[in-house]
């Protein structure tokens, strides 16, 4: 009976030694000068002695100014002697873009590992690991500040045409799609001809790309311009040009967009003025059946009668326009700008067109960086931004201080005071 103890004893021991046998191996490619832009992979090898029974469980982690994948291990298996021991297992790692210089510190991991003669997976750490970032080289990079891998430029006009009429407003919209790179990064590209026609600049939209998975992948800036043209000929918009540094190359690329040349043509008879015409023609076959003054009642009374039947589209047309422009001017006064900004943050994803437009109309500023803001709102919208747009999203905690900032941007200046 001690003898069946004994091994019994014997073999758990032997058991619970060979599930201790799992070794992490970790490192960088490349280890040292690594700049600012540059992609590096972080490589974990994941050992043991007997054999891998699952896939590790390996956890998201974020770095704040770096762009972080996790690319599993693609079949990467390795075979390795350690210490006259034979080790099997994979490789596993993940790809990295540090986009601000300084240094860059990953956090430790801790690693679910299953394994052979093992119950239950085997517990393991991997320690946090810092490493040095360079800043891009200034001679080649001065004044860039979008760092990425590739960019997609575009541009459309409404309405999507090339020929339009005096009065009438014409919005070109230019699209900027940056892979790779944070969405708070992307710059409002440069106009290549001055001076460029008089235009009115709508609030910029920024949000962050996804792919299917939710998965942050780069970043998206909307700029619009509105012309309101009020002379005939050609109305040209200038060519515009975007400067940013290539990741993958190591290079400044420029992306260009052509100019457009629109053209103005006379404005057409408007409806009022078809209505009046109507008007003074139809009087003036009543006059001539119908002298007195009954003859302009009963002008009155069938003119009316007439351009209800004739015009009741445009009728209900002009009211909606003018519903339209009283609707237009709540959303873009204080209070009615700042509920539209309430109502974009609570959309799944949420936007901040308008809480940009609240910060340009109330303090006139392009940037909540330089906004004359009070400390406390300045930085709640900053970390809310960071929430909602660093390398790894988390909406649930910018909501609320983005929420908070916006209630104290509509307070008077002498209030906060």
């Amino acid at each position: 009976m001690w003898i069946k103890s004994l091994m019994l004893c014997i073999g758990l021991t032997l058991q619970a030694a060979a599930a201790e046998e799992v070794r992490l191996d970790a490192r960088l490619q490349p280890e040292s000068d690594i700049r600012a832009g540059q992609p590096l992979y972080y490589e974990i090898d994941v050992l043991t002695d007997t054999w891998l029974t699952g896939t590790p469980d390996f956890s998201r982690f974020q770095v704040p100014g770096t762009l972080i994948t996790f690319e599993g291990s693609q079949g990467r298996t390795i075979q390795r002697n350690i210490e006259g021991k034979r080790y099997f297992g994979l490789s596993y790692r993940y790809r990295l873009i540090p986009l601000e210089s300084g240094v860059t510190t990953l956090p430790g991991l801790q690693l679910e590992v299953p394994v052979g003669q093992s119950d239950k997976p085997v517990a393991v750490t991997l320690p946090a690991r810092s490493f040095a970032v360079q800043p891009l080289p200034a001679a080649e990079a001065a004044g860039i500040s979008l760092l990425a891998t590739d960019i997609q430029l575009s541009q459309s006009l409404r309405p999507a045409t090339l020929s339009i009429q005096t009065g009438q407003p014409l919005i070109r919209e230019i699209r900027v799609q940056a892979q790779g790179a944070l969405a708070l990064s992307i710059p409002r590209p440069q106009a290549l001809a001055k001076p460029s026609p008089a235009g009115t600049e709508l609030p910029a939209e920024v949000k962050a790309l996804t792919d299917q998975r939710g998965h942050s992948i780069g970043g998206e800036r909307i700029e619009q311009v509105r012309y309101l043209p009020e002379e005939t000929g050609t109305l040209t918009l200038p060519a515009v040009e975007l400067a940013w540094w290539d990741i993958d190359e190591g290079k400044v690329k420029r992306t260009r967009l052509p100019e457009l040349v629109v053209e103005v043509t006379a404005a057409e008879t408007s409806l009022n003025e078809q209505l009046a015409l109507a008007g003074q023609r139809l009087a003036h076959q009543v006059s001539r059946r119908f002298p007195g003054s009954w003859a302009g009642l009963a002008v009155t009374l069938a003119l009316v009668f007439w351009a209800l039947r004739r015009y009741r589209r445009s009728a209900l047309g002009l009211f909606r326009v003018q519903f339209g422009r009283l609707h237009q001017h709540w959303r873009d006064s204080r209070f009615g700008t700042r509920h539209q900004a309430v109502r974009e943050l609570k959309k799944t994803p949420a936007e901040l067109t308008s809480t940009y437009r609240l910060i340009q109309t109330r303090y006139c500023s392009p940037s909540i960086r330089n906004a004359p803001l009070d400390p406390e709102s300045q930085q709640n919208l900053l970390d809310g931004l960071a929430h909602y747009y660093g390398p790894s999203p988390d909406p649930t905690k910018g909501q609320p201080k983005m929420l908070r900032a916006l209630r104290r941007l509509i307070i008077p200046k002498r209030s906060q005071e």
